[in-house]
């Protein structure tokens, strides 16, 4: 949306025309060749992956458009830029982070399989493991990363930019952006199936709850029930309807 006010100035630039004219061609281009395509969806994936081409112009034509809402409303343009910039960090940087790979089955991935994987400590391969640290823990250092990042810019802002409207702005901009992500999840039988299907596949394995209850269980000389069935709920909460079913009994 901002780019189409930034392109439009742009366009009115005499020296900077040409660019712009090529900026808004490719971005045109592109869209009409992707609607085009059979597959114009991308198959397994977070974000518009076919589209990628596009995102740098885009953002030369957005950043253009919001220098000139800054210049005459900078709150409200500061406000936009922080709350679209977490919004994205959430939906679309987290996902990439944990499994980028979304099958088509999830269309709310941030209820349905990141909050499953966040609280079912499945984590990717990452430096934390050179450490001998998995799970949601070794995530903790991107998560500060990208809070810090957000925090630097919110601290760096102009004296002119009045701070005090301008976070709890963005925190309601942001959860106004991101309740149509987060509401709406489905419990079907083709979204458990996909959550299952990335849960026993996971890699590195053997570090999330299940698995560290598995092994609990399997250590004990008895089958304690109240283990059992924490282990069955985590099973049934990632979908792996079978694996909760084939639980020794008690």
């Amino acid at each position: 949306m901002l780019a189409l006010v930034g392109f439009g100035a742009l366009l009115l630039r005499r020296g900077e025309r040409a660019d712009a004219l090529t900026a808004v061609a490719v971005t045109l281009l592109t869209l009409l060749a992707i609607c085009s395509m059979n597959n114009w969806r991308g198959g397994w994936t977070i974000g518009p992956r076919y589209l990628v081409t596009v995102i740098p112009f885009l953002a030369w034509g957005a950043l253009e458009g919001l220098e000139i809402v800054a210049r005459r409303f900078p709150a409200l343009a500061f406000t936009a830029a922080l709350a679209c910039t977490t919004v994205a960090l959430a939906a679309s940087g987290a996902p990439s982070a944990y499994y980028p790979h979304l099958p088509p089955e999830l269309g709310r991935p941030l209820p349905e399989l990141l909050a499953v994987l966040i609280a079912h400590d499945y984590a990717p391969y990452n430096a934390g493991s050179l450490l001998d640290l998995y799970g949601t823990p070794s995530m903790w250092p991107l998560f500060a990363t990208a809070a810090a990042a957000l925090a630097l810019v919110f601290v760096r802002v102009g004296p002119a930019v009045a701070k005090k409207r301008v976070l709890p702005g963005a925190l309601l901009l942001g959860a106004a952006l991101l309740w149509p992500l987060c509401s709406g999840a489905s419990e079907g039988p083709r979204v458990r199936g996909a959550v299952a299907f990335i849960t026993r596949n996971w890699s590195p394995a053997g570090h999330d709850r299940a698995a560290r209850l598995r092994t609990e269980l399997g250590r004990r000389e008895n089958v304690d029930p109240d283990l059992r069935r924490e282990l069955a709920d985590t099973y049934l909460q990632e979908g792996r309807d079978r694996e909760a079913r084939e639980l020794p009994q008690p």
